[in-house]
């Protein structure tokens, strides 16, 4: 069973002061805010989204943010819904259903979802961009894999899935500070956290999972 979004953010915090892990912003995420950024984007937050931008309204930019493996800062309400109101405008009625009608493929066909740069659908609601770029996405279209986390390269075609939810991409995260162990992503790519020499997170790639590995 996936722990609570604000159980994994304690333990994640809580290993964070142990080890000088880069600051997380302290101040929580407006309910107003977050209320406003649904309805000016015509669609509701995943309950765990709420909970943790309620926790933390993304990070704290100065000196080397808290980052998801992949270099992804966790962004706050504004930026949120900015970005988001920028892809809605991209995303026309034709790379929409172009969009919808790859991942249907994919799905009959039971294949991994490959996704192209350019493609976008209105059902995703980007977290955060990588200095190279690159997007992360919670997948709200309805389905089976509603609720996973996916990544959009800029440059290549690349796999999608990255986590199966926010909840358990939390939940591995606290477990990788916790224990000093690999943060495995759904198609077994290990992420092991290390600190630089500014006190900076930073995950490091490393091979297929191993002892005391966790999930």
């Amino acid at each position: 069973m996936t722990a609570p979004v604000g159980e994994s953010w304690d333990r994640s915090l809580a290993r964070r002061k142990r080890t000088r892990k880069p600051r997380v912003a302290a101040a929580a995420g407006r309910s107003g805010a977050i209320t406003d950024a649904e309805t000016q984007l015509g669609v509701a937050f995943p309950p765990d989204l709420v909970a943790t931008l309620r926790r933390h309204d993304g990070v704290d930019q100065d000196g080397e943010p808290f980052c998801i493996p992949g270099d992804y800062p966790l962004l706050p309400v504004d930026q949120i819904l900015a970005e988001n109101l920028r892809l809605q405008r991209y995303c026309t009625p034709d790379l929409a259903a172009a969009a919808e009608q790859h991942i249907v493929e994919a799905e009959r066909k039971g294949n991994a979802l490959l996704v192209a740069p350019g493609v976008w659908h209105p059902s995703w609601l980007l977290l955060s961009t990588s200095i190279c770029g690159d997007y992360l996405v919670l997948d709200q279209r309805p389905g089976p894999a509603q609720g996973r986390i996916g990544e959009v390269v800029h440059d290549d075609v690349w796999d999608f899935e990255f986590w199966p939810s926010l909840a358990v991409l939390l939940e591995r995260l606290a477990d990788a500070l916790e224990h000093d162990r690999p943060l495995r992503d759904s198609y077994g790519t290990g992420w092991a956290p290390s600190v630089n020499e500014r006190d900076g997170l930073e995950w490091d790639v490393v091979g297929p999972g191993g002892a005391g590995d966790g999930p």
